[in-house]
């Protein structure tokens, strides 16, 4: 059994709490696969051709979801990629799977941050 998993985080910006600066935010944890198949490589294969096709499509919401996401309204972001369909149950009936190409993602930010 595979107990790896990464934590993605994100914050807004901090506000005075009495004599602290505190920041409130979300927080996602992955569980990896302990074994990231050829499977794997074809689903995230099909959500970056997804992925691709809604960012053509949607250019305007994506940016929405990103300004809505950074200021920490993450239920306005949601529903911004629910209604133009960013939803793994949408990438599933596609043949995808969005958290494959979040791993891959999230493996990548990783190999860029260190040496």
């Amino acid at each position: 059994m595979n107990n790896s998993s990464v934590l993605v985080a994100i914050t807004g910006a901090t506000q005075p709490q009495g004599k602290f600066e505190v920041a409130s935010g979300k927080s996602v944890r992955v569980e990896i696969p302990e074994t990231f198949a050829a499977e794997h490589i074809t689903l995230a294969t099909k959500d970056s051709e997804i992925l691709g096709e809604m960012l053509k499509s949607y250019p305007r919401e994506f940016g929405q979801i990103m300004n809505a996401v950074t200021a920490g309204k993450f239920a306005e972001a949601k529903e911004i990629g629910k209604n133009i369909g960013l939803t793994e149950d949408n990438f599933v009936r596609q043949g995808g799977g969005m958290m494959a190409i979040i791993c891959l993602a999230l493996a990548c930010a990783f190999l860029l941050a260190h040496d």
